[in-house]
């Protein structure tokens, strides 16, 4: 929901701007950043709980090869401290994969999550766009110009 609303502001306020109606693009931007942090958050939240159809590593979720990794690099921290270095050098090599591991982990989790979104907004039609907003946004798209150019924004 919060992408579509991103999307859809991003439009809106671009088309208040074409439009010169600067005190509405003001308005849009306003809002556009408390989008933005919901955004941040609930992709905090989606990763996680998620364990994309399949997992990082070895049955692992996000939220424990996370775990997992801060692990590793308390440990390597340790035998950098007790100048064991030969440790710190493997761990620091476990480190880089499993931060490599995380990555592309986080990475299919939120292409699987767009894809399912995305899928959703299709089947809703131009006309469900505004339903799945917050009512404030809904109204600032309501009065953007251009509904076909709202459409391509969201999709």
């Amino acid at each position: 929901q919060s992408l579509l609303q991103a999307s859809l502001l991003r439009w809106c306020k671009q088309d208040a701007a074409d439009r010169e109606d600067f005190e509405l693009a003001r308005r849009v931007k306003t809002y556009e950043t408390a989008v933005d942090l919901d955004i941040a958050a609930a992709e905090e939240r989606f990763l996680v709980d998620s364990t994309p159809d399949s997992v990082i590593e070895h049955g692992a979720t996000i939220l424990e090869s996370r775990q997992r990794l801060e692990r590793v690099r308390s440990c390597k921290r340790k035998a950098v401290e007790e100048q064991d270095f030969d440790l710190a050098s493997k761990l620091r090599k476990h480190e880089l994969e499993l931060a490599e591991r995380l990555a592309r982990g986080e990475a299919k989790a939120k292409r699987i999550a767009a894809k399912a979104a995305l899928g959703l907004l299709e089947s809703a039609g131009p006309g469900g766009l505004t339903l799945v907003c917050d009512a404030k946004v809904a109204g600032i798209i309501a009065g953007c110009t251009k509904p076909k150019g709202l459409w391509q924004a969201a999709s």
